[in-house]
């Protein structure tokens, strides 16, 4: 599986997205890509800001290792997921 469909909740403007991801890359580098996305889509609303974000599990609360990769998680698609 080279992409997986997540889904990311934004606690600070009450917003969720769906958003495929590489399933190889590490979520350091998700992280900045999906925080670049939200900033143009909600660029009124959220300031993007250099290397604060974190995903955490919506289920549970958990926050992911920024260096682990989604495949070594063992996320599916319709992982939920919030960003912090």
């Amino acid at each position: 599986m080279d992409k997986i469909l997540i889904e990311v909740f934004f606690p600070a403007v009450g917003k969720t997205f769906d958003v495929e991801i590489p399933a190889k890359l590490r979520l350091q580098e998700i992280t900045e890509l999906v925080s670049r996305m939200f900033g143009e889509l909600e660029s009124e609303q959220y300031r993007v800001g250099k290397g604060m974000a974190v995903l955490c599990s919506r289920k549970t609360g958990a926050v992911f290792n920024a260096g682990s990769t989604p495949e070594e998680l063992g996320w599916k698609n319709g992982e939920q997921l919030i960003f912090l």
